[in-house]
């Protein structure tokens, strides 16, 4: 794996953490679930509902790239990093709490990330 691709993989986990977070910001702004044409039209015109389908959509499609020249059992575990980027915008933006065990858990994914991207 090249170092091109290393930042292609940083680079589409951390889109993808991105549009976890619109996702949630669009979660918050939703009124409570109803199967009626407004909830449906709330739905749609969520800037934040669209822009977080998007940016799950990108790492996608850099995710078959990646595909194409890195093997499986490593790219996999390596797009695992959306976890901790994701975990680093909750607490930035949302102010989520991160308590002791969730950074340990953190610190695991990043030391297997590592391990794995070494092998």
């Amino acid at each position: 794996m090249s170092l091109v691709h290393l930042f292609i993989i940083i680079f589409a986990t951390g889109l993808a953490a991105l549009g976890s977070l619109c996702l949630k910001l669009a979660a918050l702004r939703l009124p409570t679930f109803s199967v009626t044409p407004g909830y449906a039209l709330a739905l749609i015109s969520n800037p934040y509902l669209i822009v977080g389908a998007a940016l799950h959509v990108v790492p996608l499609l850099i995710w078959v790239y990646l595909l194409k020249f890195v093997d499986l059992s490593k790219l996999q575990p390596m797009m695992s990093m959306v976890y901790v980027f994701s975990a680093v915008l909750a607490y930035l933006v949302l102010q989520e709490p991160v308590g002791g065990m969730r950074i340990a858990g953190i610190c695991i994914i990043i030391v297997g990330v590592c391990l794995v991207s070494i092998s």
